[in-house]
């Protein structure tokens, strides 16, 4: 089942049992965890999910069912753990490779300051071209802009991402850190 129709065969039933699982769905691994997701939902509903309308009438059977709503949002909970572990995996062997190249970072440290560099230029050429530009040449300068202003968003993300992966991206990442290490003790 292509990914469009999944996330939004799943979207009714994920917005009560996991809301969570939605933003893994639109991640890299999306289509894998999708199909993981349905055959959850398939196996404790016991109804096939194959369209939007399927995900309403399965949203529908289990907000008549609380018992089976509870099942469900717990196997989408460790399907969601799985998907957590997954992605933190993978940050640490990005991380473990970083330090094993050198520890120093230098190929990261060198295109943080290449976006940052690339930020500053684009602003230069922004700047030179408002002061510069002929009268007649305004929809030349404002293509560029537009062109520009593209660019710098990339190179903006960039940096965000960098950030991200050199401290970590945020609050909710270490909360949910927390909770993966919490449930390697229990077991689980």
């Amino acid at each position: 089942m292509p990914l469009p129709l999944i996330a939004a065969a799943l979207a009714p039933v994920l917005a009560s049992a996991a809301p969570s699982l939605l933003g893994h769905i639109m991640g890299p691994s999306g289509a894998a965890v999708g199909e993981a997701a349905v055959s959850v939902v398939e196996a404790v509903t016991g109804q096939e999910i194959r369209t939007p309308a399927d995900g309403r009438r399965v949203a529908e059977i289990l907000e008549a069912n609380p018992q089976l709503l509870a099942d469900l949002q717990v196997r989408l909970a460790e399907l969601d753990v799985r998907e957590l572990e997954l992605a933190n995996a993978d940050r640490a062997d990005a991380r473990a490779r970083d330090v094993a190249l050198g520890g120093e970072g230098v190929r990261a440290n060198v295109m943080l300051i290449a976006a940052f560099v690339g930020i500053v230029a684009i602003a230069g050429v922004w700047a030179a071209s408002i002061i510069w530009a002929p009268p007649e040449a305004k929809a030349e300068v404002a293509g560029l802009m537009g062109f520009l202003s593209g660019i710098g968003g990339m190179f903006a993300r960039n940096i965000g991402s960098a950030f991200d992966f050199e401290f970590g991206s945020s609050r909710g990442s270490r909360e949910k850190t927390g909770a993966l290490e919490r449930l390697g003790r229990t077991g689980r």
